[in-house]
């Protein structure tokens, strides 16, 4: 749906998205959108989430090859979410 829209930006930086554009972007709340700026322009798009983007670039892990995508990105998502926390614990070790 091409076309121009306005919102009023807040004193706390917040836009509101017209309601015909989250439909056409699938956006639901708590979704997450992109601002991407290009030659002076600014353009908002749903954000991928990093396990998508990274889809096909990590191998399915063995013996595991018959899971679904939804599968892979749950998986994938849990061991970041254990990545992270490892993370932090090793930081919190450094104090």
């Amino acid at each position: 749906m091409a076309g121009t829209y306005q919102s009023r930006m807040t004193s706390k930086g917040q836009v509101t998205v017209p309601a015909a554009l989250r439909k056409e972007l699938g956006l639901q709340p708590g979704d997450r959108v992109e601002f991407v700026q290009e030659n002076g322009t600014i353009r908002v798009r749903k954000a991928e989430s990093i396990v998508m983007k990274l889809a096909g670039s990590v191998k399915t892990p063995p013996g595991q090859e018959h899971w679904t995508s939804d599968q892979i990105r749950e998986f994938m998502e849990i061991e970041i979410a254990r990545d992270v926390l490892q993370r932090g614990r090793m930081i919190d070790d450094e104090e």
